[in-house]
């Protein structure tokens, strides 16, 4: 899709440019902001297009070279019986327009720890019964008030439905020479392309790997 044919408006696309999440951040600026992804992208995520070895393999990787430890708020990962555990592997998405396309762009894998990974899918953990959670994690990484929070997903929500109605191309670029996706040697993939990019819950002949919290088919039903 052109960005011509979107019928976006300068709000529209400021909305759609938010950066959800910012390691990087200074003291003062927004670390994280509640996130969810629009129809027209799911599918296409790294643990589904890959085969467990090699998703394990990034997953493991980008545990190490964060130290093990949430790359926004810090902390470490816990599994059952408070056991130690390597935080979850995310993918950093930029939704841009490039040579008058609309592109999904991976920027980087990041580590994070359960809650701030809650929060990156703030559709499901609403689902989950898990939005008083969100709401805690943002005011407590960005030291928000509640009230800031709350807007902050209403902003996410007001983003996910301007964006439902969009394809995306999609640019794994970051990992070329790390990961092998079908026959995408560049890692490059046309929005009409998206649906033949292996397993997912929604595409694709083989069903879910795995599945865990964050691959439940919820972010996008619906709320009631």
């Amino acid at each position: 899709m052109t960005a011509s044919d979107t019928g976006l408006d300068k709000h529209d696309w400021q909305l759609l440019s938010v950066l959800t999440l910012n390691p990087d951040a200074t003291p003062g600026e927004v670390r994280m902001r509640a996130d969810m992804l629009p129809p027209s992208t799911w599918g296409s995520n790294l643990r589904g297009m890959l085969t467990n070895a090699a998703w394990r393999k990034l997953s493991r990787e980008t545990s190490e070279a964060a130290g093990r430890r949430c790359v926004i708020c810090g902390s470490e990962s816990f599994g059952p019986n408070h056991t130690p555990q390597n935080p979850d592997c995310h993918e950093m998405w930029v939704f841009e327009v490039v040579d008058g396309v609309l592109v999904q762009r991976l920027e980087r894998l990041v580590a994070l720890c359960k809650a701030c990974h809650n929060v990156q899918h703030a559709g499901r953990a609403e689902k989950l019964g898990l939005t008083g959670d969100v709401v805690d994690t943002l005011c407590r990484v960005n030291r928000w008030v509640p009230a800031e929070a709350e807007d902050d997903i209403d902003r996410a929500w007001d983003r996910y439905e301007l964006m439902s109605g969009l394809e995306f191309d999609l640019d794994l670029r970051a990992l070329v020479g790390r990961i092998q996706v079908g026959d995408g040697v560049d890692l490059y993939f046309q929005a009409d392309e998206r649906e033949k990019l292996g397993n997912s819950w929604l595409k694709g002949p083989n069903g879910p790997i795995a599945p865990t919290l964050f691959d439940l088919p919820t972010e996008g039903e619906e709320r009631r």
